[in-house]
């Protein structure tokens, strides 16, 4: 198993991590600064060198990209920042409203991405126009043009798609070199499975939001046959559903969040779990 994936012309580990619990967003456990510094720190520590996050992962005055910068700026070399632009919310934090797609409007998100993290350019920027009940299938010509136009200044390291078709992925790559596509894949929902073999033949990073399930399928790490198979193992179901995905194609990045470094510590570990091909085809099934 590759245990690491050229992310837009840098080597990165296919175990990464994601921010949003960090502040609690969008609704959750309050944040704790100091453990969310300890967190990050600790994740660098363990090698993780791909760190997802989003300027509106904010609640009650703190925010992820905040936490990144206080804990790990000036950035180590080889550190993948990677957020997502486009998602715009009423005034209660979390209730989508329509998202930016104008040029004055992605580069005005970009820009406070850039202020908060401070840094002049960011890694990855995945463009997110679909909602919360389905990837997006609509036009994103005008939208991803303004993202290339951003990376063109030399504001933005790789170009991403977020919750989005093959269709959208086709209007992408006729504009620019696309290096993630970020979408539901997990043990519970594989309606993607055509999807993530597509991207892994084209050699784009395919990175599975909600790893373990999610509040999309809270009950995932609950199903028998895993829970059977993880116990079987002397593992858990969490751990088992991370390797099954790093076992599951070689393009796939995982940015698993958590709020605790215990948790931090036993996902990273994930990537030591071995299993062999039948085994992966019988947890697919």
């Amino acid at each position: 198993m590759a245990r690491d994936f050229d992310l837009g012309g840098t080597r990165v580990n296919r175990m990464g991590f994601g921010t949003m619990r960090l502040p609690g967003w969008p609704i959750g456990r309050r944040s704790d600064a100091e453990a969310a510094h300890t967190i990050l720190r600790r994740a660098v520590e363990l090698g993780v060198d791909h760190i997802d996050t989003a300027w509106f992962y904010r609640r009650d005055g703190a925010s992820s990209n905040t936490f990144i910068r206080e804990a790990l700026h000036p950035y180590p070399e080889g550190l993948v920042l990677a957020t997502k632009i486009g998602p715009r919310f009423a005034e209660d934090g979390h209730t989508p409203a329509d998202p930016a797609h104008t040029l004055g409007e992605l580069r005005r998100d970009l820009e406070a991405n850039l202020t908060e993290l401070g840094t002049d350019r960011i890694g990855l920027v995945n463009l997110r126009l679909g909602g919360i009940d389905g990837p997006f299938d609509g036009d994103a010509h005008e939208p991803f043009e303004a993202l290339a136009t951003l990376q063109s200044e030399g504001l933005i390291g790789a170009l991403g798609l977020s919750n989005v078709t093959e269709r959208v992925l086709d209007q992408a790559l006729a504009i620019a070199p696309v290096a993630t596509v970020q979408n539901s894949f997990n043990l519970a929902d594989q309606s993607d499975a055509a999807f993530v073999d597509r991207c892994a033949e084209a050699g784009i990073g395919y990175v599975p939001f909600f790893p373990l399930g999610g509040h999309v399928n809270p009950d995932m790490l609950e199903q028998p046959g895993l829970v059977r198979f993880a116990e079987e193992r002397g593992e858990t179901p969490a751990r088992i559903a991370l390797a099954w995905l790093l076992h599951r194609a070689p393009n796939l990045l995982l940015i698993p969040g958590t709020s605790t470094p215990a948790h931090l510590e036993a996902n990273v570990g994930a990537a030591d779990i071995e299993l062999t091909e039948s085994e992966v085809d019988a947890l697919r099934a």
